[in-house]
């Protein structure tokens, strides 16, 4: 299973990348695929995992209320994305949920 996440930070300067790398700490251990800057394709085994980063991900942002925000998709098993990146991008997506 995979979902998407995405998240937007109204800060600026080294605050900025503070709580971007708070963020992308909370997916340290899981496989993802980085399509965009602040979005990201994430496979996990389990709805408690799911369930697990978004709670993680809520901790970072009501700890920094104002300046972060965040969304989730749903937990899919299948599903096609549209859209226009570069082909390696495309590439490792497709690999990633293919070995699911």
């Amino acid at each position: 299973m995979h979902f998407i996440i995405t998240w937007e930070i109204y800060a600026e300067g080294e605050e900025e990348k503070e709580l971007d790398q708070q963020m992308k700490a909370c997916l340290d251990g899981y496989n993802i695929v980085q399509i965009l800057s602040t979005t990201c394709v994430v496979k996990v085994d389990e709805q408690q995992l799911y369930a697990e980063l978004h709670k993680r991900w809520s901790e970072v942002s009501e700890s920094n209320r104002g300046k972060l925000e965040f969304i989730m998709s749903p937990l899919m098993k299948t599903g096609q994305y549209a859209g226009y990146f570069r082909q390696e991008k495309y590439q490792a997506l497709t690999s990633e949920l293919g070995s699911q």
